[in-house]
């Protein structure tokens, strides 16, 4: 598996770099984050025609279930040993025959807690995020290792429920995933056994009829 940098001064350019960086979005162009996306899809229907001739391919967003996670949430509780390394949900699980898969960020979003006055404020101030670090395996090879302290940023609303918004990373090098490759996904524990969701960003490419027909 090949993963490319897309230059943001010239989206068409590829180079041969891995770059495993995520920017927060808030940081990078509305024109960047379009050309990173669209050059992920183009390189993922590049692959797919290579191997699995049709006559129209469909590209969809990604969901839990693409990595073969049981059920369509992206939730997780994180692993009963802070300060270490522990797989996921998605670990060596394997990706269907047929789909071609392309990761370019991930988003984060408040742990499972609200604001409902100051004393809850204040607790939220204190609260960490469960985990800091994520790792991407594929087919036994590691491919990505993102840190996520750049995105976890408090943003606090007092006129609202809710202390944090989703807060949404994207990758310089996005992770390029062909079919029947494992996929293991760790990640590193600050909190142990806290429950989180961190959904990852990205498209699936498939023959049409196996999930939409247009």
């Amino acid at each position: 598996m090949t993963t490319e940098h897309m230059t943001f001064g010239d989206p068409t350019r590829v180079q041969s770099s891995t770059r495993s960086i995520l920017l927060p979005s808030d940081e990078m162009p509305p024109s960047a984050i379009h050309a990173l996306k669209m050059k992920t899809i183009e390189e993922l229907e590049s692959m797919a025609r290579l191997e699995m001739p049709t006559e129209r391919l469909i590209s969809r967003s990604i969901v839990p279930t693409d990595l073969a996670l049981a059920n369509a949430r992206w939730t997780e509780t994180s692993g009963t040993t802070a300060n270490a390394f522990t797989n996921t949900s998605i670990s060596s699980n394997t990706v269907a025959d047929d789909r071609y898969v392309g990761i370019w960020g991930v988003r984060l979003f408040t742990p499972m807690s609200t604001v409902d006055n100051d004393a809850s404020l204040a607790a939220l101030e204190q609260m960490q995020y469960p985990i800091s670090i994520l790792r991407i395996d594929v087919g036994g090879t590691r491919v990505a290792q993102w840190d996520l302290y750049p995105l976890m940023s408090i943003q606090i609303d007092l006129a609202e429920s809710h202390a944090f918004r989703p807060i949404s990373g994207l990758t310089l090098t996005p992770v390029l995933i062909g079919p029947n490759k494992s996929v293991t996904i760790s990640e590193y524990v600050t909190v142990s056994t806290a429950l989180y969701t961190l959904g990852l960003e990205g498209v699936v490419v498939e023959p049409e009829g196996l999930i939409l027909r247009p």
